[in-house]
């Protein structure tokens, strides 16, 4: 009866310093929260909006880097998904992402084309 009270107490010490040590972190815990994702997203965007307006300024030799700088941002929309996905994110903000980065991609084709036109070079 001895060694079952022992084998018995140091099974309830073990289950109450599992119970303090942090468990580790496995890939469902690095998932973003809604928050951080419309932060990311809301942040690509200003990028985007600022890269626009000095593409848009631009005139000169001033032309080339505000371009390359407008077609950067959305090759970082882009490279943002990737990044997502091998962080572990759901399914629904992979999605999300790439929504975004499709949509900034088409918001930067379509501001090259029109804005092309009118910049002197």
């Amino acid at each position: 009866m001895n060694w079952i009270f022992w084998v018995g107490s140091a099974l309830v010490v073990l289950f109450l310093v599992a119970m303090i040590v942090p468990r580790r972190k496995d890939k469902s815990d690095a998932r973003l929260s809604t928050k951080n994702m419309a932060e990311r997203q809301r942040a690509i965007w200003a990028r985007t909006e600022e890269a626009l307006v000095a593409y848009r300024d631009a005139r000169g030799d001033q032309v080339g880097p505000a371009r390359e700088r407008l077609l950067g941002v959305a090759d970082e929309a882009d490279a943002g998904v990737g990044e997502l996905e091998a962080a572990g994110a759901s399914e629904r903000q992979v999605l999300m992402a790439k929504l975004a980065a499709e949509e900034i991609r088409a918001f930067v084709n379509d501001a090259l084309a029109k804005l092309q036109d009118g910049q002197q070079t």
